[in-house]
């Protein structure tokens, strides 16, 4: 995980949001099985979580639908493993790079 949380945002009450440097939104919740050491989940996890109404297993992944770090509405998640998470951003970013490159076929 590459978020620094300074001291002061450690000292944030339970349910507050902050941003990564990715542009992913981390949600306060320190007693989370999957918050980091300064007590943050990714908020795509917790949403994930309350649609299921379960903890997500080892190895499924959250994939924001419409590429949209911030847009955590559960229409918007997927849930999947991270082999199938993996192809599909390889598939988006060859796509992307068919239609801006290669005369915009796809």
């Amino acid at each position: 995980n590459n978020m620094r949380v300074s001291h002061d945002k450690k000292r944030l009450p339970e349910g507050s949001i902050i941003l990564d440097g990715h542009g992913y939104a981390y949600i306060k919740a320190k007693d989370h099985p999957s918050a980091n050491s300064a007590g943050y989940v990714h908020e795509h996890r917790i949403v994930a979580e309350k649609v299921l109404g379960r903890r997500l297993k080892k190895g499924e992944h959250v994939h924001h639908i419409n590429s949209d770090k911030r847009d955590c509405r559960n229409e918007n998640l997927l849930i999947c493993t991270s082999s199938y998470h993996h192809w599909l951003h390889s598939r988006m970013s060859f796509l992307f790079q068919r239609l801006m490159f290669a005369g915009g076929e796809l």
